[in-house]
């Protein structure tokens, strides 16, 4: 396949995404699009996904006040999901996680969202260069997904008519 990168977007800190308790859902952490020969582009969103209910565990055992967005923790929380235990340290009812979102838009289209699913994205590298490999990776594994499906459709090319003697 011959398909080239039209746009790479991310976070330029990305070693601060070691653990999605530590952010609020939605948060966009990278954007990947690549185009091949025949116009028809997959594009890819790293993010924060779902919800989640975190409170610390006081010398007692019990939950102290539960909180639903990262950014109202109180230094105390973070520290206790850096470097503490579920469930000893610190309680969390319900998780978020990252998920790479992605779509594709096919060629003569305008701009569209045909989305496609999401994926669990376990680890992110803390590398920008090696966050785009990884989703070049997994671009060039859609669009083999899309042209398999009938999704896109690959370009004959019309040679000319040969003219007799």
């Amino acid at each position: 396949m011959n398909a080239k990168l039209t746009k790479f977007e991310c976070d330029s800190n990305l070693g601060q995404y070691t653990d999605s308790l530590l952010f609020d859902s939605n948060i966009d952490i990278a954007y990947f699009e690549m185009t091949d020969e025949n116009d028809n582009t997959v594009y890819l969103w790293l993010t924060v996904r779902g919800e989640k209910e975190v409170g610390l565990i006081d010398e007692d055992g019990n939950v102290t006040e539960t909180y639903r967005d990262a950014s109202d923790y109180p230094e105390e929380l973070i520290n206790a999901i850096k470097n503490g235990k579920n469930y000893e340290d610190y309680y969390c009812d319900t998780n978020n996680w990252f998920e790479v979102l992605y779509g594709y838009t096919k060629a003569g289209e305008k701009e569209t969202d045909n989305y496609i699913d999401g994926e669990v994205w376990d680890d992110i590298s803390s590398s920008p260069d090696q966050l785009k490999s990884e989703m070049r990776d997994f671009a060039e594994i859609l669009f083999e997904n899309c042209y398999e499906k009938g999704t896109f459709e690959k370009s004959v090319k019309k040679s000319k008519p040969m003219e007799r003697e």
